[in-house]
């Protein structure tokens, strides 16, 4: 097919002998010169098929560059209805979304089918008409400028849409063959380094929920320095080893909050909006090393450690422990546990579960085994080990899915 391309402006970032004067430089094309649409399959549902030939479910066509075809789903074709196979090199949209930063987003099949796959209706599809590496495709519909032209073609209020039409209009800047082997490898190697770390941090998590269930079930024990074990647990009131802080927090400058998954952060790294009252004399004062939880949502696991001292809403409970008894740290890791969230569920009083409360004195009054402090401590030295394993994990991943984008943004215009 012979095309008519205009001259653009190069990339800031480009391999050696791809450049102005040298081997090759990019030509843009209008999407629709360089290739046509391909539609979903009209049905609504994969109920509405029955089962039969795989199909690409929206959700996945955005989750990842490269599709993987093991995990595509399965539905049978209408009988008699016209509808085109899916390709190697074929890019995949999604076409209608809630969220409009979901629509466009796109993925390619790298490997050629071994058997029928088609599009559900959510989605469709795009097959180039020149020669084009699949993998370089991948990251071009991703960058950062092919991302930032298709963003305002979302229309509707509650559920967006792409149009075809204006899709095809979209222009995008090829450069030679070669040069595109170039950065699909490129990328390629940097995310398959991505999904090593996170394979990585994947497996380190559940070894933690592993030998968290094992050491609270005192399945696995620590030995003392002589090699003895530590004696027996023996079951506790909360009450005797964490006692409730009631003191105003008004003079502290800095509004902690407790979350679900990641425990106590400062308020202004969550990116909420601050509804709290002007008048601090009811917020509570926590102290580092304290633990505070949502008195309506411990049964869902909102509490957390104290890094440092500041101020919370008067929604939560603020403990502060005996230290000669127990280990703050230690207790932090028993309450997140899923049998003992169970408990707090059981314990919190309400009609309805947005109305469950457990305040301290219910608190105070569950019993449960506990170790001796030197095994608390020993338990929580190790798990804190861990956690900062794949804390360090998780900023590596952040660095080079920072650096990714980067390129997404260097690499194409």
């Amino acid at each position: 097919m012979s095309v008519v391309a205009e001259q653009v402006r190069v990339p800031e970032l480009r391999f050696p002998g791809f450049g102005q004067n040298e081997v090759s430089e990019l030509s843009s094309f209008q999407l629709g010169q360089i290739g046509v649409t391909i539609s979903g399959l009209t049905g609504k549902s994969k109920e509405d098929f029955g089962e039969g030939a795989k199909y690409v479910q929206y959700l996945q066509v955005f989750s990842r560059p490269i599709i993987s075809l093991a995990e595509c789903g399965r539905v049978q074709v209408v009988a008699g209805e016209r509808q085109t196979q899916l390709n190697k090199g074929d890019v995949l949209f999604t076409i209608s979304s809630e969220s409009p930063a979901e629509i466009g987003m796109s993925s390619v099949l790298a490997v050629q089918p071994e058997e029928h796959i088609y599009l559900n209706s959510f989605c469709f599809g795009f097959r180039f008409s020149v020669a084009v590496v699949p993998e370089f495709t991948a990251f071009l519909f991703r960058s950062a400028p092919f991302r930032k032209s298709i963003a305002p073609l979302a229309q509707g209020s509650t559920r967006f849409n792409l149009s075809k039409s204006n899709f095809l209009k979209l222009k995008v800047c090829l450069p030679s063959f070669g040069e595109q082997e170039k950065i699909a490898g490129f990328l390629t190697a940097v995310d398959e380094r991505i999904g090593k770390l996170k394979r990585k941090k994947e497996l380190l998590e559940e070894y933690k929920r592993g030998m968290m269930q094992k050491l609270f079930s005192q399945e696995v024990r620590f030995k003392d320095e002589n090699g003895r074990h530590y004696p027996d647990w023996e079951v506790r009131k909360l009450g005797e080893l964490l006692l409730e802080r009631v003191e105003s927090g008004e003079s502290e400058s800095v509004m902690l909050s407790v979350t679900i998954k990641s425990g106590i952060r400062r308020f202004d790294e969550l990116g909420r909006k601050d509804n709290s009252n002007p008048d601090k004399s009811k917020y509570k004062r926590i102290v580092a090393g304290d633990i505070a939880y949502n008195t309506l949502r411990l049964w869902q696991g909102a509490s957390g450690l104290a890094q440092e001292t500041g101020f919370v809403s008067p929604a939560y409970t603020v403990l502060r422990g005996d230290k000669s008894l127990v280990s703050m740290p230690f207790v932090s890791y028993w309450m997140k546990l899923g049998s003992v969230i169970f408990l707090f569920q059981r314990n919190s009083q309400g009609l309805t579960s947005d109305q469950w409360t457990c305040k301290y004195p219910v608190f105070s009054r569950i019993r449960w085994p506990f170790p001796s402090l030197e095994e608390q401590e020993r338990i929580a030295e190790f798990l804190t080990g861990l956690d900062e394993k794949l804390d360090n994990l998780g900023q590596r991943i952040e660095k080079a899915e920072e650096f990714k984008r980067g390129l997404l943004q260097k690499m194409f215009v």
